[in-house]
């Protein structure tokens, strides 16, 4: 998400509207050839855990948190845990629950527990339902929200999230600063159906299976992926556009009633800026991209294999664009605990519009916190400006340190161990010691990014 006019603000969100979905999995590899993590358990492997207790994330919201009721969801996620913990005590078996994880006390939470009714062992599967509405404000610029005039509604990470970061459940607090806090296990998706009246155009991930009308005035949409992330959808009064390039397929949604740009512009420029990335990172990690433009959203939010925007000028915004295709491998591919680690996705989308524009010679001083650039999101909640604050730490600031390291060692090979890094945490979710790792054969590098904040201290 890039967000360079964050006003702190908050919004509210009413007026029900339900999509159903089934996702379940696995058995997905990496996308386009990308290469299986080293050392580490595909989405094809089954998820271990020893506490007895299952977590799942909701939408990280500025504006409220998805209600659970009605939906259902059918998933099963796979990633080995470094280190399972032992549960000390009996496994006691209660309903599930929402906890707060942050969020005011008169709202469902953020955090979805699901204590199990027996101890599971190393390697065993466990099927999970939960049935949940999601509530959508109108005019909200969030993911999450419908246009009444534009007769256009949108809903992405809008269900809980496996919230396993590769070492232990993400259970960090939601906190009152404009940005994702994402943390999501990668799952293939099976089969997600979307369900609309038959004039509606719907947008989603990964691969759509030819519609198929019913009696009842409704046309059933399905898609389905080898391995994303989280998944996002767009219904509606729309125009859709599909372009292909080089491998990869841009399918643009407008709305019909108009916008700045047509579909088939957003789809060139989505390609070009595809492309560009692709000169330094390796190919796109997914087949399709599909890219809605909403007219309630002011920038931009990244999803794996998806992108929301504002109704903004493609080519006058540019770095918004390129900011969000980064997204592709920095989040999608290589996924991070966002709450925790902001700077892993943010500045590194950040610092592909450095290397895009041509940009290697940024100011080096600090216009954020100095020093911050890896301090969790809960860092800037105290701030009198949180979001300005955040943005000019986390994304500018970060952006900055990743140029500065490039240049204060061999470019090329900078951007091999950059690649080395996407390779062996693709689908994972990365820590900034997987970052050091692959950096390992780039000491000053490694010590531009400590002496900025993103890294820790040698030794901690």
């Amino acid at each position: 998400m890039r967000d360079d006019d964050a006003d702190d603000t908050t919004h509210d969100t009413h007026d029900t509207r339900a999509v159903r979905s089934d996702l379940a999995g696995p058995s997905g590899g990496p996308t386009r050839g990308r290469a299986r993590p080293r050392g580490r358990r595909g989405p094809g492997q089954r998820h271990r855990d020893r506490t007895g207790v299952l977590h799942a994330r909701g939408a990280g919201l500025r504006g409220g948190v998805p209600r659970l009721a009605q939906q259902a969801v059918h998933r099963r996620d796979g990633q080995r845990p470094h280190r399972p913990r032992r549960h000390r005590g009996r496994c006691r078996g209660h309903r599930a629950h929402g906890a707060g994880g942050g969020a005011p006390p008169d709202s469902p939470g953020t955090l979805v527990t699901l204590p199990l009714a027996e101890c599971t062992a190393a390697g065993q599967t466990l099927d999970v339902e939960l049935s949940f509405s999601v509530e959508l404000g109108e005019g909200t610029d969030e993911r999450i929200g419908y246009s009444a005039r534009e007769e256009v509604a949108w809903l992405g990470t809008a269900y809980p999230l496996l919230a396993w970061d590769g070492a232990g459940w993400a259970l960090d607090d939601a906190v009152p600063v404009p940005g994702e806090t994402t943390t999501s296990t990668a799952f293939e998706l099976a089969s997600l159906v979307v369900r609309a009246p038959s004039r509606f155009e719907v947008t989603g991930v990964g691969a759509p299976a030819p519609a198929v009308q019913r009696a009842d005035g409704t046309t059933e949409h399905r898609f389905s992926a080898p391995v994303v992330r989280d998944v996002t959808v767009t219904v509606g009064e729309l125009d859709l556009v599909r372009e292909s390039a080089d491998g990869l397929t841009v399918v643009v949604a407008v709305p019909a009633g108009g916008s700045r740009a047509p579909a088939t512009e957003w789809a060139q420029e989505v390609l070009d800026a595809a492309a560009d990335l692709s000169d330094h990172f390796g190919p796109v990690p997914y087949d399709e991209l599909w890219v809605s433009v909403l007219p309630g959203v002011t920038d931009g939010v990244e999803y794996s294999g998806a992108i929301q925007f504002g109704d903004v000028d493609p080519r006058g915004e540019r770095w918004l664009l390129v900011h969000e295709v980064a997204h592709q491998w920095f989040y999608g591919l290589v996924g991070n605990n966002q709450a925790r680690d902001p700077w892993m996705d943010e500045a590194f989308a950040n610092y592909a519009e450095h290397l895009v524009s041509g940009d290697d010679d940024p100011t080096e001083d600090a216009v954020g916190v100095p020093g911050a650039v890896g301090r969790p999101m809960e860092f800037f909640a105290d701030r009198r400006q949180p979001g300005r604050t955040y943005v000019d730490t986390v994304y500018l600031d970060g952006g900055r340190a990743l140029v500065q390291a490039r240049r204060a060692v061999d470019p090329d090979a900078f951007d091999e161990a950059v690649r080395r890094y996407l390779a062996e945490n693709a689908h994972a979710v990365a820590s900034p010691d997987d970052l050091v790792d692959a950096l390992a054969g780039l000491p000053v590098a490694v010590q531009v990014l400590r002496d900025r904040g993103a890294l820790p201290p040698e030794g901690r």
